[in-house]
């Protein structure tokens, strides 16, 4: 298994949980179950394959539109992962951050858990796996553009080129992905990696993701 150019990061959609479910009869929690499961599959080929930098689109802003059902299961499994892998992730020498609007989990045991999940794996170095969480790309450069007009004078604004607004952004350290992949039929980024995507090549799959294999893009 092995791509023609092995990418330095690969950047994913994980788009499709909910339908592969109900096309099988199941809840759509089930989907999400799944989803976990082919995501961890997928750290392992990129270990394996020596890619350096793993980006997965896990909640956006967006999906806060969801039942709050749905959202309180999402956000139990989030943590709940987040426990269970930190010794494999730790181990298998992989780095985790999250990028996005992590204040809006302020003063919750689930921030707690993400925090040490990143402080448990920061020295990691094998594959930097980075989860973006409540993340929006409009609100990423926004967030960017207030931040830098904040710090620099009218005159250095004038002269103001792509790397100094890199700078403020959630990826500032992350080289742009090489591919981004998306699962589940839409041909749309979704508000995802917009800025860092200028450059990437942009794979779209009918496949659901809890069915995604890597292997079968590499071929």
């Amino acid at each position: 298994m092995a791509f023609l150019y092995p990418p330095q990061h690969l950047a994913v959609i994980m788009d499709g949980n909910r339908r592969w479910a109900k096309s099988r009869g199941l809840f759509s929690i089930e989907g999400h179950r799944q989803g976990v499961k082919a995501l961890q599959t997928l750290v392992k080929d990129c270990l394996e394959l020596d890619i350096k930098y793993l980006t997965a689109y896990a909640f956006s802003s967006e999906n806060w539109k969801r039942t709050a059902k749905e959202l309180d299961f999402l956000f139990e499994l989030l943590k709940e992962s987040a426990c269970n892998e930190l010794v494999s992730l730790k181990e298998q020498g992989v780095r985790v951050r999250f990028i996005g609007d992590l204040s809006v989990f302020a003063k919750s045991s689930l921030l707690e858990s993400l925090e040490e999940l990143e402080f448990s794996t920061k020295d990691n170095s094998k594959l930097n796996f980075n989860i973006a969480l409540n993340y929006g790309a409009v609100s990423e450069l926004t967030h960017a553009v207030n931040s830098l007009a904040q710090e620099i004078s009218d005159t250095d604004l004038e002269t103001l080129n792509e790397k100094d607004l890199n700078h403020y952004l959630y990826t500032k350290d992350i080289p742009d992905p090489d591919y981004i992949i998306r699962t589940g039929g839409k041909i749309r980024l979704s508000n995802y990696l917009l800025w860092q995507a200028a450059q990437s090549k942009l794979i779209f799959t009918e496949t659901f993701w809890p069915d995604f294999k890597l292997k079968d893009i590499c071929k």
